[in-house]
């Protein structure tokens, strides 16, 4: 093999080793806000549940006579917005997952089918 060889092929495993270091730094970053959001996650549904029991104590106050319709409608109303906060989340979960699964080589077949085009 000559120098020219060489040199080449030093180049080209150089160009291997950023390409695999930049997938690998991009997978962790993927997978630590993944992680993070999971736990976000967890919270909010924790919020939700919260609220769920929150409102059937309430419904059941104001069956009593306990507390009025107000104290219901309220609880209602948190209940609602703990949902929508929930769903909204989702919906950037998903996205998250989408990232991580980007990051570990999904889709490559897209990208290889654009670049033919």
């Amino acid at each position: 093999m000559g120098i020219d060889q060489r040199g080449g092929a030093d180049a080209a495993l150089a160009g291997f080793d950023g390409a695999m270091l930049q997938a690998l730094k991009e997978t962790e970053q993927a997978l630590a806000v993944y992680d993070s959001e999971l736990d976000h996650h967890a919270a909010l549904a924790e919020a939700d549940d919260k609220a769920r029991r929150a409102l059937g104590m309430a419904q059941g106050q104001v069956e009593a006579g306990a507390a009025s319709t107000l104290d219901q409608l309220t609880a209602e109303q948190s209940l609602i917005g703990a949902d929508a906060a929930l769903a909204t989340f989702d919906a950037a979960l998903a996205q998250d997952q989408i990232a991580v699964f980007k990051a570990l080589g999904g889709g490559w077949r897209g990208a290889a089918q654009t670049e033919a085009r």
